[in-house]
């Protein structure tokens, strides 16, 4: 049957707000935004039911934790690749294919004429799930997923200068209000690369890797998540030295916030409401500054206003879709007009501060 549309607002913000990772968001922090900001949505921690039970008995101790994972044996060397299947691959993917045979039961899928790399099970990785020397091209599934794409692999010296490190982020098994995957910090100190931590969480959709004046390097990423049709892009700091596996959000420090607000609003919303648009148009480290310093340079487009009668009937439109049972997409931040703005930060020994030189 058929639902109805107040039923299907979930559904209308899958398809109104392209969001590679998803609902949980970085700690707040100061937030540099073209438009006012609506609050990010974070997940709750688990909570679980009270169960009846007998009380425990003292004299058989404490109750057994669960079994430590246990960690990958890394092969001596990567395997003999196929090939006709390295022919198909790019530079990047010859990298994520080299990265994958090292940590995990590697695999590569078709999916028209994009050809991903990845895994056959889910990060973090352990003994069982480790690399077992074989490439499984289309791996078919049975009764759940058999493949964890690798969507970017960012270089550099993340734990301290000087070494071969890289930051593999990985959609995984986590659920939406753990933004669907997380990034390994891996190490090459030999042929293969080995697991160094796996922050769960920390799904970025690109990064930018910044080298400080010591030599160790940062990541600066942007990410969207999006809950009902409220979206929100963020560019944030990641520091592996900082965070921990077990508190990933200590490595995060936030910059710039931008908010979507306009299906989440035409779903809900008052005809005369306001409503609210802006993405991260671009990212990137200048050095034409006056010390040869990197400054961080931030490129918003935003805008924000009251429902013009042009934007009321591209949500009429918009309404009327999410009833079908094959929607399409409309586009309804067209319908608000953005502007450009600016940002810029230079790192002041410990951290990124505001730039007003720019």
């Amino acid at each position: 049957m058929r639902s109805s549309l107040a039923s299907r607002i979930a559904t209308a913000a899958l398809l109104a707000v392209s969001s590679a990772s998803c609902a949980s968001a970085p700690p707040a922090a100061s937030t540099l935004s073209p438009q006012p900001s609506s609050s990010v949505e974070v997940a709750d921690s688990a909570s679980t039911s009270p169960v009846d039970s007998a009380p425990p008995d003292a004299s058989s101790g404490p109750a057994p934790g669960p079994p430590a994972r246990q960690p990958v044996v890394p092969p001596e060397k990567l395997p003999d690749f196929d090939p006709a299947l390295v022919k198909e691959l790019d530079a990047a993917g010859r990298e994520k294919l080299e990265v994958a045979a090292s940590l995990c039961q590697a695999a590569v899928k078709h999916e028209g004429k994009a050809v991903h790399v990845g895994c056959r099970s889910c990060p973090p990785f352990d003994r069982e799930s480790g690399p077992d020397g074989k490439v499984v091209v289309d791996p078919v599934e049975d009764g759940g997923a058999t493949f964890f794409p690798i969507e970017k692999v960012f270089r550099g010296s993340f734990s301290a200068s000087g070494i071969d490190e890289a930051a593999v982020v990985f959609a995984g098994c986590e659920s939406h209000a753990e933004n669907y995957g997380g990034t390994m910090l891996v190490g090459r100190p030999g042929k293969v690369w080995v697991e160094k931590s796996y922050r769960s969480g920390f799904h970025p959709d690109d990064c930018k890797p910044f080298t400080k004046p010591d030599g160790r390097m940062l990541l600066v990423c942007r990410w969207e998540t999006s809950h009902q049709g409220f979206g929100h892009e963020m560019l944030d700091v990641y520091d592996f030295v900082q965070g921990k596996d077990d508190d990933v959000e200590a490595g995060w420090t936030h910059l710039v916030d931008v908010d979507t607000d306009v299906y989440g609003n035409c779903l809900i919303g008052a005809p005369d409401g306001e409503v609210n648009v802006g993405s991260i148009a671009d990212f990137h480290f200048d050095t034409a500054t006056p010390d040869r310093s990197q400054r961080l340079v931030v490129t918003v487009r935003g805008g924000s206003g009251k429902r013009t009668k042009a934007f009321n009937a591209k949500c009429a439109e918009f309404q009327k879709e999410m009833e079908k049972e094959k929607p399409r997409e409309i586009d309804l931040r067209a319908a608000v007009p953005t502007k450009k703005h600016t940002f810029a930060f230079r790192w002041d020994k410990t951290k990124f501060v505001s730039d007003d030189s720019k």
